[in-house]
């Protein structure tokens, strides 16, 4: 595997990386199922990655293993793109387009104190 690679190839990995996966099943999910399943894992990796930060952890002197934490940014970041080629359908154009029309959109309301 390439050691950088764009927004567009990220997606094509993680693409590679389900269909290996959905293969494996005994069977396959119906897509509302896998959405859902995706949504629910990735929370699950925001709470996981939470966990390793330790910001909440007012009782705790421990600050967060950083290693850690970049181990479950990437696990979130794999489900996030999951997602993303479920929802879009692959369409990894769409995807990059509709980020850079809400980008310029979020910009707009700081500037307008959203």
């Amino acid at each position: 595997m390439k050691k950088e690679m764009t927004v567009g190839e990220l997606f094509k990995a993680q693409d590679r990386l389900d269909q290996v996966i959905v293969d494996n099943l005994l069977t396959r999910p119906s897509r509302d199922q896998l959405i859902n399943d995706k949504m629910m894992a990735t929370m699950v990796e925001v709470g996981e990655m939470a966990n390793e930060h330790r910001g909440f952890k007012y009782w705790s002197a421990k600050g967060p293993n950083e290693e850690k934490l970049k181990e479950e940014y990437i696990d979130v970041l794999h489900f996030v793109l999951s997602l993303g080629n479920e929802i879009f359908y692959s369409n990894h154009n769409e995807i990059i387009k509709k980020y850079i029309e809400k980008n310029v959109i979020n910009h707009q309301r700081q500037q307008e104190g959203y």
